[in-house]
Formats: C-alpha cells, structure tokens, sequence
C-alpha cells in the first residue's frame, strides 16, 4: 500500500472537548508521520492550535458556509 494521505474537515467554529480531542488526535498522528491537512475555518481555535504544530490549514469559506 502506498502513503496514507488524510483530510480532516472540522466545522465547528467552538472549542471544547470535541475540538480539543481532534487537534490533539492530528498533532499525534503529524509525530507520527502521517501526511495530512485539515479544512477549518480560518478564524477558529482550531486553526490556531494547529498552525503553532506546523499542520497545514486549508480554510474554507466561511461567507458562504453557514448558507
């Protein structure tokens, strides 16, 4: 099998334990060498937390997101 690519999609524009859970969840698996990047808001807690790991943040839209 080849390399296992990975694209988490987090909505939420919250932070708590499920936003907490799955930044800890990508940090881990980035130490492990996992390639992947992640769709978020580019306002969020999430985008913060995961751009200090060096993740990299796709934003998506927020303009029309809510639509």
């Amino acid at each position: 099998m080849g390399e296992v690519k990975v694209l988490h999609c987090i909505h939420s524009l919250s932070w708590g334990g499920l936003e907490i859970y799955t930044v800890e969840l990508i940090q881990k698996l980035a130490e492990k060498g996992l390639s992947q990047k992640v769709l978020c808001s580019a306002h969020s807690r999430v985008t913060e937390e995961l751009k200090k790991s060096g993740v990299e943040v796709l934003p998506f839209p927020e303009k029309n997101f809510r639509n």
